[in-house]
C-alpha cells in the first residue's frame, strides 16, 4: 500500500513539475512572401471590420469607438480576443496589442516590406498566459506558427478574391 502511494506522490510530482516547466510566454515568427502589391496586402491586414468576410473561424467583429481598437470572437468556443493598435507605419508596420480576458495578453507584429514586385511579411506574435489552466491550454493546442501561417494564406486568398472582383 505504502508503495502505491509514493508511486502516486511521484507521479502526481512529475505532473506538477511538467506543468511548471512550461513557458507562461510563448512567441513565434514567420517569414512569409505574398505575390502582390506591398498596399494590396497592407489593406487586407489593416481592415478588421471586414474579416468576417475571409477569415475562417471568426464569428463577429466589433470596432471600438476610437477606430483603434476591435474585439473578435471566435466561432469556435465564443472566445472574445481583444486588439488595439500601439504603432501604425503605413504601409510598412503595424504592431498590436492583445489579449482575451482572464486567457492572455500578447502583441502582434506585422512588418512589410518589398522585394523582387513581391511584399514580404515578417509576423511576430507572442503571448502571456495569464493562469495556469490558459497556459497548460496553450502549450496543448495553441500553435503560433500555424495561426500566422493560417492568417497569411487566407490573406492571400482575399487578396486574390478582391482582384479579380474589382
Amino acid at each position: 500500500m505504502n508503495v502505491l502511494l509514493y508511486g502516486l506522490i511521484a507521479v502526481a510530482g512529475l505532473v506538477v513539475a511538467g506543468v511548471l516547466a512550461i513557458p507562461r510566454t510563448t512567441s513565434a515568427t514567420l517569414e512569409i512572401a505574398f505575390d502582390a502589391d506591398i498596399r494590396e496586402v497592407w489593406e487586407v491586414y489593416t481592415q478588421p471590420d471586414r474579416q468576417t468576410e475571409w477569415r475562417s473561424g471568426v464569428a463577429a467583429v466589433s470596432m471600438g469607438a476610437d477606430g483603434r481598437s476591435w474585439s473578435e470572437t471566435l466561432e469556435r468556443g465564443g472566445l472574445v480576443i481583444h486588439f488595439k493598435i500601439i504603432e501604425r507605419e503605413a504601409p510598412y508596420r503595424l504592431v498590436l496589442e492583445t489579449g482575451a480576458d482572464n486567457t492572455f495578453t500578447g502583441r502582434y507584429v506585422a512588418e512589410f516590406r518589398e522585394a523582387d514586385g513581391r511584399t514580404i511579411g515578417v509576423f511576430t506574435e507572442e503571448a502571456t498566459s495569464l493562469t495556469l489552466f490558459a497556459k497548460v491550454f496553450r502549450f496543448l493546442f495553441v500553435n503560433q506558427s500555424r495561426f500566422i501561417r493560417q492568417y497569411a494564406d487566407e490573406a492571400k486568398a482575399e487578396i486574390s478574391r478582391r482582384r479579380t472582383a474589382g
